[in-house]
C-alpha cells in the first residue's frame, strides 16, 4: 500500500510539474510574440492604420511607383517608404490608371501625374487626374504635396481664369456663339455686326416645332473629365448645357483648355489653350471671312422651257470659285434645268427660275432647304449647312428668284464644293 501511494503522489508532481512548465513556456512565447507584433507595427505605421485588404491599383518599375488601394486609403510605395493619401474616390478600379513622370512645372525635378477614374456618367467612365510633388520638410522627413484635377477644383479654375461669354448672333439666331478669354482680358465687339472679334467658337441652335430657332438664356457646366494625353499634358474637357427662354436644355458641346502645375504647385490654365468644340450634330462651319466682296454665277446654257412649271425639288453640286461659268442644267435629274441661273455670293446663294416657272410655296413654308458646305480636314470630311432663311421674289425681268441666305458671310476660297437642295435638306 505504501509503494502505491508513493507512486500516485509521484505521478501526481510529474504531472504538476509539466503543466507549470508548459505555462512559463507558453508566456515566454507569448512576450516574443508581442514584441514581434509591435515592431511591425511600428515599421508599417502608415499601413496598419488602413483597414481591408491591400490591392495593387497600379504601377511603374521603372521609376519605382507603386500604388495601392486599402479601404479607403490610396497607399503609395517609393525607395522603400510609404505614403497615404484621403479622398481619391471610391471608383478607382473602373479602369486601369496612367501613370506619367515629367516636369509639370519647369523647376528641373520631374513630378508624378495619375489618371485614375473617378465616376460613370451615361455609360462613360469620368477621370481625375493627381499631381504628386516630391519635398523635404524641417525634420528632414520626406513627402508629397498634392493637387487634384477633379471635376470640382477645375469647374473652379475656369472660373478664376477664363472669362466664357455666351450670345446668339444678332442677325442670325441660328447661330450660338462662345467667346473665350483671359479672366483679365477684354473681349472686343464688332460694332456692327455685334459679333466679338475674335476667339468665337459656333454651334447651332434649337428650334421650335415651327422651325424657328429658340432664343438663348444662360449655360451652364457639367461634369467634367480630366485626362493625361498623348504627351502626358492634363488636358481638361468640361461639358456645357445651353438654356433657352423656354426652358429648353441643349448639350451644345465642351470647353476645353490644358491644365498644369505653376512654379508655387498651383493649378493654372495653359495659355491659349482654351477652345470650344461643338457636339457632331450641332456643328457648324467655323468662323472664316477675308472681307472680300465676291459674285459667282453659272448660267444654264440649255434654254428650253420645261412642260411642267413648279420646281420642288433641286439637288445641285457646284464650284463657286469662279466668276462666270455655264453648264448644261438638263442633265440634272431634279428640276434644275427650270432655272436659268444660279448665282452665289459671300452671304447668300440665289436660284433664277426661267420664264413661267416657279417654287412651291409647300417646300418653302416647311423649310425644305439647305445649303452643304463640304470642308475636309486631315482626319474627317464635314458637310456644314450653311442656310439660314429662304425667300421668293421676282427680278427686274419678272422671273421668280429663290435667296437662301447663309447663317454668315463666306470667303470665296472656302465654296469649291457647294450643294444646294430645295425640296428635301
Amino acid at each position: 500500500m505504501k509503494k502505491k501511494g508513493l507512486h500516485l503522489v509521484l505521478v501526481v508532481l510529474l504531472t504538476v510539474s509539466a503543466v507549470f512548465c508548459s505555462y512559463v513556456l507558453a508566456q515566454q512565447a507569448a512576450k516574443r510574440n508581442n514584441s514581434a507584433a509591435s515592431a511591425v507595427t511600428v515599421s508599417q505605421q502608415p499601413v496598419t492604420e488602413c483597414e481591408g485588404e491591400r490591392v495593387l491599383l497600379v504601377e511603374n518599375n521603372e521609376y519605382d511607383y507603386h500604388f495601392y488601394t486599402q479601404g479607403d486609403k490610396v497607399i503609395m510605395t517609393h525607395n522603400d517608404k510609404e505614403y497615404t493619401f484621403d479622398g481619391w474616390g471610391d471608383n478607382l478600379r473602373l479602369d486601369t490608371p496612367v501613370i506619367a513622370i515629367k516636369d509639370a512645372d519647369y523647376d528641373g525635378e520631374d513630378e508624378l501625374l495619375i489618371q485614375v477614374s473617378a465616376a460613370v456618367k451615361d455609360n462613360t467612365v469620368y477621370h481625375n487626374v493627381y499631381a504628386l510633388k516630391r519635398s523635404v520638410d524641417e525634420n528632414g522627413e520626406e513627402k508629397y504635396n498634392v493637387d487634384a484635377f477633379t471635376s470640382g477644383t477645375v469647374n473652379s479654375l475656369l472660373d478664376r481664369m477664363i472669362k466664357v461669354e455666351l450670345l446668339q448672333d444678332p442677325s442670325c439666331k441660328k447661330n450660338g456663339i462662345f467667346t473665350l478669354a483671359k479672366l483679365t482680358s477684354e473681349i472686343r465687339y464688332d460694332r456692327e455686326t455685334g459679333l466679338p472679334e475674335s476667339n468665337k467658337y459656333v454651334f447651332r441652335c434649337l428650334q421650335d416645332e415651327n422651325h424657328e430657332y429658340l432664343t438663348i438664356n444662360n449655360w451652364q457646366k457639367g461634369l467634367a473629365e480630366c485626362v493625361l494625353d498623348s504627351e502626358s499634358d492634363i488636358y481638361i474637357t468640361i461639358p456645357t448645357t445651353v438654356i433657352y427662354t423656354n426652358g429648353e436644355t441643349q448639350n451644345a458641346g465642351q470647353i476645353k483648355f490644358k491644365g498644369t502645375i505653376d512654379d508655387n504647385f498651383n493649378m493654372t490654365v495653359v495659355a491659349r489653350s482654351m477652345s470650344f468644340v461643338a457636339n457632331r450634330e450641332y456643328a457648324l462651319y467655323s468662323y472664316f471671312f477675308n472681307g472680300e466682296k465676291w459674285n459667282s454665277i453659272i448660267n444654264n446654257s440649255n434654254k428650253a422651257v420645261p412642260r411642267e412649271k413648279t420646281i420642288d425639288f433641286i439637288q445641285y453640286e457646284a464650284s463657286y470659285t469662279n466668276d462666270v461659268d455655264t453648264k448644261d442644267f438638263s442633265n440634272n435629274n431634279s428640276d434644275l434645268n427650270m432655272l436659268s441661273s444660279v448665282t452665289a455670293s459671300e452671304d447668300k446663294i440665289e436660284l433664277t427660275a426661267k420664264k413661267g416657272c416657279s417654287f412651291s410655296n409647300e417646300m418653302l413654308e416647311q423649310r425644305q432647304f439647305s445649303v452643304n458646305l463640304f470642308n475636309s480636314t486631315n482626319t474627317i470630311d464635314n458637310n456644314y449647312d450653311i442656310s439660314y432663311e429662304a425667300s421668293v421674289y421676282k427680278n427686274k425681268d419678272g422671273n421668280e428668284v429663290l435667296k437662301i441666305t447663309f447663317d454668315k458671310q463666306y470667303s470665296q476660297s472656302v465654296t469649291e464644293k457647294v450643294t444646294v437642295n430645295f425640296g428635301v435638306k
